[in-house]
């Protein structure tokens, strides 16, 4: 089984109507069984996956946390997370802000798999919003992980794991530290850690690595322009 998660920038509607076409050949090629796309947009079409869950979308024609997408995005539809899966929701967990995160339990070969995907910092250290998100971050999956012992975090965090990377992370809310103490009481495993200069990430749940060989890795470069 593959999941794989990937920050888009809103297929760069902001300056490109054919980007997204690239983006999408890319993500097909992929063929991840689960795929986590952090601002995405309504008109990513990605026809190998049977199913597709998304965040509330952001209000259009609207300023909507000091910004109106519709303007910024030439009139695409900003969505700022989708789930991609091959397999079927059997549940889905409430969520604090429904325009950012979303949770679904899906059910894999592997077991059951609850993915609770999101942004944290969707303007990146800007206030209040960079700790409103971490905060429910923090507090979705402590209630969620009561819920079931399957969870996963996956999406943009900002925040890289690793303690030498001092300016990965969101510094004036100690997005690291705050982090790392939520995966330990909510038995995550720092999954994506040892992938450098990584703030996307996909913590599974510790039951998951220690029974299966679980392999990490990077597979699109930073700053890389599809052809």
């Amino acid at each position: 089984m593959k999941i794989a998660t990937l920050n888009i920038d809103w297929a760069h509607k902001q300056s490109s109507k054919t980007h997204i076409l690239k983006i999408e050949k890319e993500l097909i090629k992929l063929n991840a069984d689960i795929l986590i796309v952090t601002e995405c947009v309504d008109s990513l079409e990605l026809p190998v996956y049977n199913f597709v869950y998304k965040t509330k979308a952001i209000p259009a024609n609207v300023k909507y946390e000091e910004l109106n997408y519709t303007e910024y995005l030439k009139g695409e539809t900003a969505i700022r997370v989708s789930v991609f899966s091959k397999y079927e929701s059997i549940q889905s967990f409430m969520v604090s802000d429904e325009h950012t995160s979303i949770c679904e339990e899906l059910n894999t070969e592997k077991g059951t798999l609850t993915i609770y995907a999101t942004i944290v910092g969707t303007k990146f250290n800007k206030m209040p919003f960079a700790k409103n998100e971490l905060d429910n971050c923090v507090s979705d999956c402590l209630r969620i992980s009561q819920l079931t012992g399957n969870l996963c975090l996956a999406g943009d965090l900002n925040t890289s794991f690793d303690e030498k990377e001092v300016d990965f992370e969101i510094k004036h809310i100690k997005s690291r530290q705050v982090l790392v103490e939520m995966c330990k009481e909510c038995n995550l495993d720092l999954t994506t850690k040892i992938i450098p200069e990584n703030i996307d990430h996909i913590l599974l749940p510790v039951k998951f690595t220690e029974q299966f060989n679980i392999r990490s890795y990077k597979f699109v470069e930073k700053l890389v322009t599809w052809g």
